[in-house]
């Protein structure tokens, strides 16, 4: 099983949403980083068994880009997920048996990688992808990928 952690990409400042950090929408570097995670996700991954975000929108429109990938997976948006929640939103999904991706924010998606795999002072940038492998019995990292526009 594979669990692959996706930072949602870049969005509105907070300041520009300051009434609902939910609604912040992906800004154009963002939307083109959210293609380029799709096309390597696409590349590196056959088969998805689910893809979770968050109810932030953000993270709902990264996932969308990913999903027209992945027509026929299944999607959630799970609110356990969402920033300021805790780490046990992630953790459930890692006692599934199958490849998922979850779009998600930070920290938690540090906490999770020392959670699982003992793994600290990582920086994950937005459309930061981090893969997960387990294998023997325990979560290895085994890729970090940053996905960054050339203009931001």
């Amino acid at each position: 099983m594979n669990l692959i952690i996706v930072r949602h990409a870049k969005a509105q400042d907070r300041e520009t949403c300051a009434s609902d950090d939910l609604q912040r929408e992906l800004v154009e570097s963002g939307i083109k980083d959210s293609k380029k995670i799709a096309k390597y996700l696409s590349k590196r991954y056959k088969n998805i068994g689910l893809i979770v975000s968050s109810l932030a929108l953000r993270s709902q429109q990264t996932a969308k880009y990913i999903l027209e990938q992945y027509k026929n997976t299944a999607y959630v948006i799970d609110p356990q997920i969402n920033p300021d929640s805790n780490i046990e939103g992630y953790i459930k999904y890692t006692e599934k048996h199958e490849n998922i991706i979850i779009i998600g924010h930070e920290p938690n998606i540090s906490e999770v990688l020392y959670k699982i795999c003992k793994i600290k002072n990582v920086i994950i940038k937005k459309s930061c992808i981090i893969e997960l492998k387990y294998k023997d019995n325990t979560w290895q990292l085994f890729g970090i990928k940053n996905i960054k526009d050339k203009n931001d």
